[in-house]
């Protein structure tokens, strides 16, 4: 499990730095301001998680992942909780 793990976190070293650039954005834009400045922290924590799993399923379709994770010598539980746990990370 993990190595599965590794591939998901390889998978998602070219939206890492959209990420990164959309977490520094909104927190220097909405931190400036004191109204928006606790809300801040919530947008860029769910914004850049929802870039890195939209960018981890986007390259898995482009490379169509799902026919090597079937040919592996591991159980679909394996797969679904390594899955998981990388959304998570």
């Amino acid at each position: 499990m993990g190595n599965l793990l590794l591939k998901d976190f390889l998978v998602q070293k070219p939206s890492l730095r959209w990420s990164l650039g959309y977490l520094l954005f909104i927190l220097v834009i909405f931190g400036m301001t004191p109204t928006f400045g606790n809300f801040a922290y919530i947008m860029a924590g769910f914004g850049s998680a929802y870039i890195l799993v939209m960018g981890s399923l986007q390259m898995e379709t482009k490379n169509q992942a799902d026919i090597f994770l079937n040919s592996l010598p591991v159980t679909r539980r394996e797969i679904i909780i390594s899955k998981y746990l990388s959304a998570l990370l």
